[in-house]
């Protein structure tokens, strides 16, 4: 009896998406069908840290900010670094100012997470390693981040 039930229609939950298929006669696993599942749903996304992930950043003096984006595997580190790139344009802004630097960066492998302290400025440094401009930052990754 139990093994009839497998051999028909199993729902597949993930999230609220539900998925039903054929066991029976079907080349789709669980595996291929959640493949099929748009990535991006499952990806985290650009959002104040919680339960899922999402940036969180913390005023360590008057012109220093600790920055960091906590993801999961879902989301590659380069998408994690471009969400992380853009809440620090969003906080040099907030703050009237122009330009950020990246002063040290930090990878955790567990949890998922980025982090990087930055310097906010009115003008543009001597430096040329890890500044970036604010302005140029938030208008290039705007419509991907909230695609």
């Amino acid at each position: 009896m139990i093994r009839r039930l497998f051999s028909g229609i199993l729902i597949l939950a993930v999230g609220s998406v539900f998925v039903g298929f054929l066991c029976s006669g079907c080349a789709e696993t669980p595996v291929s069908v959640i493949s099929h599942i748009q990535k991006d749903s499952l990806a985290t996304r650009y959002e104040p840290s919680g339960f899922f992930g999402g940036y969180k950043s913390e005023k360590t003096a008057e012109d220093t900010y600790r920055v960091s984006f906590a993801y999961n595997f879902y989301t590659s580190d380069a998408e994690a670094k471009g969400y992380l790139l853009y809440r620090c344009a969003e906080i040099t802004m907030q703050n009237n100012m122009n330009y950020f630097v990246v002063q040290r960066r930090k990878n955790y492998l567990v949890p998922c997470k980025i982090e990087y302290v930055i310097q906010i400025m009115q003008d543009k440094p001597v430096v040329s390693e890890g500044v970036y401009d604010a302005q140029e930052v938030s208008q290039e990754l705007r419509d991907w981040v909230y695609k």
